[in-house]
């Protein structure tokens, strides 16, 4: 059980690395969120920033990265769940 929880994590790690790629760094992410605010305020500059954010990204998402991502994380969330739980019982005994 412990094996494949462990495998189980690398499976989520490399689902996040595949994210990561797609939508860039941290620094992306907390672009996006300012741009997003400043976008809401009606600042057009911060709009067109935050288009060129988005083409950049939706470029990276090829459809076998989002293949990979929907067929592994279907049954990824209940299959982990279940381990999760397998190996707190067997840690418990």
């Amino acid at each position: 059980m412990l094996y494949i929880h462990g495998r189980l994590d690398q499976i989520n790690d490399s689902m996040n690395e595949l994210e990561r790629y797609v939508l860039g760094t941290e620094v992306s992410l907390e672009l996006r969120a300012v741009l997003g605010a400043k976008v809401l305020m009606g600042d057009l500059e911060a709009h067109k920033e935050l288009e060129l954010l988005e083409f950049a990204q939706e470029a990276r998402r090829t459809p076998l990265i989002v293949e990979i991502k929907e067929n592994f994380g279907n049954g990824y969330g209940a299959l982990d769940l279940s381990i999760d739980c397998a190996v707190a019982v067997l840690s418990r005994t």
